[in-house]
């Protein structure tokens, strides 16, 4: 690719790559050659840069200047470009001496994508038809927020690639990112009022989420505040609860002594109590809660359902 201006006019030409599709989180390499005479001895002034379209309007990153340098000699030129956001991104030399311009050659362009850079689709899917119900998530007024190790834990709110939208009218909301092979970590939150905050997250404390990318595309199904973990275990290990969802009052009966604890959606306690044989547990508010089991065995968490 080449200019040739033999005039003593200013310039201000471009030459455009073809669309690339490049990758979120990524830095590519770009090599090339450059090699011109300034008119007259004066030397000219090129710049490489990137953007969303093949025009000059579209051209937001500078990637390497070298206003009024002259190179009589091919020169071999390296710099390289950290894309953020996957999409296709468009390269452009621009040529833009004020004056004297005569011409200006660049060839033996070269962009590298770096090896083990491949990444893959992962997509989000977290079911709110609970937290709706409760009236704990009022749609149209909160929003969701995915966190996690994927960009460092940034606070829910402030990276906009991480908010969830309901993908149709089935309380189901999601959101997808291209992420290389690796174990992450993960959860969901609550942002109130646009604010944002590491508040109302699926629980307080307790462990994460996790998922590996593994050399392929990836869905995970999420319910909000339900970390799945020994839900099918309860029968196993001699618990049932009964009707689930109920009106308020939950039959449990246990084979061994328990200590149960009762947290609201938010993580906070509600009720403690140890349980014996055959106990009743009530609660006063529709919403979604949850019964962790504990004795010296271990612990099991059971998500219930007041309506």
């Amino acid at each position: 690719a080449s200019y040739y201006s033999p005039s003593t006019s200013a310039k201000n030409d471009w030459f455009f790559t073809p669309g690339l599709s490049l990758e979120a989180s990524t830095t590519y390499t770009i090599t090339f050659w450059v090699q011109g005479e300034g008119w007259g001895g004066t030397p000219e002034s090129i710049e490489l840069m990137v953007g969303t379209a093949a025009a000059s309007g579209d051209m937001v990153d500078q990637l390497w200047d070298s206003p009024s340098t002259a190179y009589a000699d091919w020169t071999e030129i390296t710099t390289t470009y950290d894309c953020v956001t996957a999409g296709t991104y468009y390269f452009g030399w621009h040529a833009y001496s004020v004056a004297d311009l005569d011409y200006i050659t660049v060839d033996d362009i070269t962009i590298i994508e770096p090896s083990g850079s491949e990444t893959y689709s992962v997509t989000f899917n977290v079911d709110m038809t609970d937290s709706i119900a409760s009236g704990y998530f009022v749609e149209g007024t909160d929003q969701l927020w995915l966190g996690g190790s994927m960009n460092a834990w940034a606070m829910p709110g402030n990276d906009a690639a991480y908010e969830m939208f309901e993908s149709a009218t089935d309380d189901i909301y999601t959101v997808a990112l291209q992420l290389a092979d690796a174990d992450y970590a993960y959860k969901y939150f609550k942002i109130v009022g646009g604010v944002s905050s590491w508040d109302n997250g699926e629980w307080t404390g307790g462990d994460d989420r996790t998922f590996t990318v593994a050399g392929a595309d990836l869905v995970l199904d999420d319910i909000f505040g339900d970390d799945g973990s020994g839900i099918e275990d309860l029968t196993a290990i001699g618990i049932s609860i009964y009707p689930n969802p109920s009106s308020g009052v939950f039959n449990v009966n246990v084979e061994n002594n328990f200590n149960l604890e009762v947290f609201d959606i938010t993580g906070k306690v509600i009720n403690t109590q140890v349980l014996t044989g055959n106990s009743t547990v009530k609660i006063n508010t529709a919403g979604v809660y949850f019964f962790r089991f504990s004795n010296e065995e271990g612990s099991v968490t059971q998500r219930v359902i007041v309506q």
